[in-house]
């Protein structure tokens, strides 16, 4: 007879292994979007493929849209509360999915400070995440042991869509 079982133990990340986690999910459905959203909460480091970012984006778009409609025809403001009480917990999250929206093009995640600029900020922002990913980006894949993931600098990156 067999003996209990065993808790899950996760696998130990060999050294100069890739977190992934810190890996981009390519070709996101909205709903791996935003569970990778919600997983990566404050996670700073990694990358975010265009799929990733653009679906969160669209969802915080329609649900302010959603918000304002509701907002007008019931003339009160408890929608406008919810909304921002909801933009409140969720803003590490966007900020850390733009910073990694960033690595992912091989920008640093410091030029998201460029969205304090008035009137252009928000636009280079904008046009950096439209970017299309970038081979050098796997420079800021969480590894172990401090070794490039991808063998010599440069040699192997994400794919291009």
């Amino acid at each position: 007879m067999p003996g209990p079982l065993s808790p899950y133990v996760p696998p130990v990340m060999q050294y100069g292994a890739v977190d992934p986690l810190s890996l981009p999910y390519y070709r996101a459905t909205f709903g791996q979007a935003m569970g990778q959203f919600f997983r990566k909460y404050a996670t700073f480091s990694g990358r975010a493929s265009r799929s990733e970012f653009w679906w969160v984006m669209l969802f915080m778009a329609g649900l302010f849209l959603a918000g304002a409609i509701v907002n007008a025809l019931t003339r009160s403001d408890w929608v406008a509360g919810l909304y921002v009480m909801f933009m409140m917990a969720t803003f590490v999250p966007s900020l850390a999915l733009a910073v990694r929206r960033l690595h992912d093009a091989n920008f640093s995640g410091g030029l998201l400070w460029l969205w304090l600029v008035p009137y252009v900020g928000f636009l280079i922002v904008l046009v950096m995440a439209l970017l299309p990913a970038n081979r050098q980006g796997a420079r800021f894949d969480k590894v172990r042991g401090g070794q490039q993931p991808y063998g010599p600098a440069g040699s192997y990156g994400p794919p291009r869509y």
